[in-house]
């Protein structure tokens, strides 16, 4: 049996309640910033984690004044539910519309991920053994 101390208790005890609110008052998500952590929760169809986004750019001026560069359109392919990334395809893989882009681990499962469309890979939004949300972005292709 796992001994639980008073603070462990008081954290269990207000999590209940923040699910409970949450459930009852029909939000999406709640997303909590306090002392103790960070807490980020989301039931379909919420929205991707505010505490994983990276921090927006400061824009200067000189470069708010150039003018934009048409480059080939890039395709975010997301997390089509919650799962825990088992296998992402390597930047530089050249992938045709269906095939998997990623793999996620989903109770003792594992789904593919599919890309909308063909294209490259270009990039990643999480790396193997990250737990991915809902929507979160998992690769990008470009072209």
């Amino acid at each position: 049996m796992i001994r639980i101390d008073d603070k462990a208790l008081a954290a269990i005890t207000n999590a209940r309640a923040l699910l409970d609110t949450m459930l009852a008052g029909g939000w999406n998500e709640v997303c909590v910033q306090g002392e103790e952590g960070d807490y980020f929760l989301a039931r379909h169809p919420g929205t991707p984690n505010p505490l994983t986004a990276p921090p927006a750019a400061a824009v200067s001026p000189a470069a708010a004044a150039s003018p934009p560069v048409q480059a080939p359109a890039a395709r975010a392919v997301t997390a089509p539910h919650v799962g825990t990334v088992v296998w992402l395809a390597p930047v530089g893989t050249a992938v045709g519309e269906g095939a998997a882009v990623a793999r996620l681990a989903v109770l003792d499962e594992t789904v593919e991920v599919a890309a909308p469309a063909g294209g490259t890979v270009t990039g990643h939004g999480v790396k193997v053994g990250d737990l991915a949300e809902f929507k979160t972005e998992l690769v990008t292709l470009q072209g």
